[in-house]
Protein backbone atom coordinates (compact mmCIF):
# COMPACT_ATOMS: atom_id res chain seq x y z
CA UNK A 1 0.00 0.00 0.00
CA UNK A 2 3.17 2.64 0.54
CA UNK A 3 4.19 1.84 -2.66
CA UNK A 4 1.33 2.44 -4.43
CA UNK A 5 0.64 6.12 -2.41
CA UNK A 6 4.14 6.88 -2.97
CA UNK A 7 4.05 5.44 -7.10
CA UNK A 8 0.68 7.49 -7.10
CA UNK A 9 2.55 10.90 -6.04
CA UNK A 10 5.16 10.47 -8.13
CA UNK A 11 2.90 10.26 -11.26
CA UNK A 12 1.27 13.03 -10.28
CA UNK A 13 4.30 14.96 -9.28
CA UNK A 14 5.83 14.14 -12.98
CA UNK A 15 2.78 15.57 -14.54
CA UNK A 16 2.71 18.30 -13.22
CA UNK A 17 6.15 19.26 -13.97
CA UNK A 18 5.83 18.15 -17.78
CA UNK A 19 2.26 19.43 -18.23
CA UNK A 20 2.21 21.53 -20.83
CA UNK A 21 0.36 25.22 -20.41
CA UNK A 22 -1.51 26.03 -23.35
CA UNK A 23 -0.41 29.63 -24.28
CA UNK A 24 -3.49 31.96 -24.85
CA UNK A 25 -3.38 34.92 -26.93
CA UNK A 26 -5.91 38.03 -27.71
CA UNK A 27 -5.77 39.86 -30.94
CA UNK A 28 -7.84 42.85 -31.62
CA UNK A 29 -8.46 44.50 -35.04
CA UNK A 30 -10.05 47.43 -36.47
CA UNK A 31 -10.81 45.24 -39.40
CA UNK A 32 -14.64 45.64 -41.21
CA UNK A 33 -14.54 43.75 -44.09
CA UNK A 34 -17.48 42.32 -45.19
CA UNK A 35 -18.92 41.60 -49.00
CA UNK A 36 -22.38 40.83 -50.07
CA UNK A 37 -23.58 40.03 -53.59
CA UNK A 38 -26.86 39.07 -55.04
CA UNK A 39 -28.23 37.90 -58.15
CA UNK A 40 -31.41 37.14 -59.93
CA UNK A 41 -31.88 36.93 -63.43
CA UNK A 42 -32.42 40.66 -64.01
CA UNK A 43 -30.13 42.75 -61.09
CA UNK A 44 -26.62 42.03 -59.82
CA UNK A 45 -25.83 43.94 -56.95
CA UNK A 46 -22.39 43.59 -54.65
CA UNK A 47 -21.84 45.72 -51.26
CA UNK A 48 -18.68 45.45 -49.43
CA UNK A 49 -17.26 47.00 -46.23
CA UNK A 50 -13.41 47.46 -46.12
CA UNK A 51 -10.63 48.97 -44.58
CA UNK A 52 -9.65 52.46 -46.19
CA UNK A 53 -6.03 51.17 -46.98
CA UNK A 54 -7.86 48.79 -49.76
CA UNK A 55 -10.07 51.90 -51.38
CA UNK A 56 -7.08 53.31 -53.85
CA UNK A 57 -6.73 49.58 -55.06
CA UNK A 58 -10.14 48.95 -55.57
CA UNK A 59 -10.52 52.10 -57.17
CA UNK A 60 -7.85 51.51 -59.53
CA UNK A 61 -9.58 47.90 -60.37
CA UNK A 62 -13.00 49.27 -61.19
CA UNK A 63 -10.95 52.26 -63.29
CA UNK A 64 -9.52 49.17 -65.04
CA UNK A 65 -12.85 47.64 -65.95
CA UNK A 66 -15.53 50.93 -66.51
CA UNK A 67 -12.41 54.13 -67.23
CA UNK A 68 -12.51 56.75 -65.18
CA UNK A 69 -15.10 57.96 -62.63
CA UNK A 70 -18.19 59.70 -63.74
CA UNK A 71 -17.80 61.75 -60.90
CA UNK A 72 -14.69 61.83 -58.87
CA UNK A 73 -14.84 64.25 -55.30
CA UNK A 74 -12.34 63.92 -52.31
CA UNK A 75 -15.58 61.44 -50.30
CA UNK A 76 -16.89 59.06 -53.37
CA UNK A 77 -15.73 58.23 -56.88
CA UNK A 78 -18.91 57.62 -59.11
CA UNK A 79 -19.07 55.14 -62.27
CA UNK A 80 -22.67 55.11 -63.68
CA UNK A 81 -23.68 54.58 -67.36
CA UNK A 82 -27.09 54.49 -69.31
CA UNK A 83 -26.63 50.75 -69.76
CA UNK A 84 -27.18 50.11 -66.86
CA UNK A 85 -24.98 50.28 -64.06
CA UNK A 86 -23.99 52.28 -60.95
CA UNK A 87 -20.87 51.95 -58.93
CA UNK A 88 -20.39 54.21 -55.76
CA UNK A 89 -16.88 53.81 -54.30
CA UNK A 90 -16.43 55.87 -50.54
CA UNK A 91 -14.41 55.17 -47.82
CA UNK A 92 -14.85 52.04 -46.33
CA UNK A 93 -18.06 50.97 -48.34
CA UNK A 94 -18.00 49.95 -52.45
CA UNK A 95 -21.69 49.60 -54.28
CA UNK A 96 -22.06 47.70 -57.45
CA UNK A 97 -25.70 47.82 -58.85
CA UNK A 98 -26.00 46.42 -62.61
CA UNK A 99 -29.61 46.14 -64.10
CA UNK A 100 -28.72 42.68 -66.37
CA UNK A 101 -31.54 43.19 -68.87
CA UNK A 102 -29.52 46.36 -69.90
CA UNK A 103 -26.12 45.50 -70.32
CA UNK A 104 -24.07 43.43 -72.37
CA UNK A 105 -23.48 39.99 -72.08
CA UNK A 106 -19.64 40.96 -72.21
CA UNK A 107 -19.94 44.01 -70.09
CA UNK A 108 -21.80 41.53 -67.14
CA UNK A 109 -18.95 39.21 -67.66
CA UNK A 110 -16.70 42.19 -66.65
CA UNK A 111 -18.48 42.66 -63.27
CA UNK A 112 -18.17 39.08 -62.96
CA UNK A 113 -14.50 39.14 -63.25
CA UNK A 114 -14.56 42.77 -61.11
CA UNK A 115 -16.06 40.69 -58.19
CA UNK A 116 -13.80 38.31 -58.03
CA UNK A 117 -11.00 40.92 -57.68
CA UNK A 118 -12.65 42.70 -55.22
CA UNK A 119 -12.97 39.72 -53.21
CA UNK A 120 -9.33 38.96 -53.49
CA UNK A 121 -8.39 42.59 -53.16
CA UNK A 122 -10.53 42.99 -49.32
CA UNK A 123 -10.13 39.47 -48.28
CA UNK A 124 -5.89 40.40 -48.79
CA UNK A 125 -3.85 40.99 -45.24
Amino acid sequence: MKNLTLTAIAILFSVHVFAQTSATSEATSSSKTSISTSVTNKQFSLTASFDTDKEKQLKTLIANTLGKPTENNKTSATWTSSDGYTVILRPHHLLIDVDKTKVSEDLYKSFEQLKTQIQSTINAH
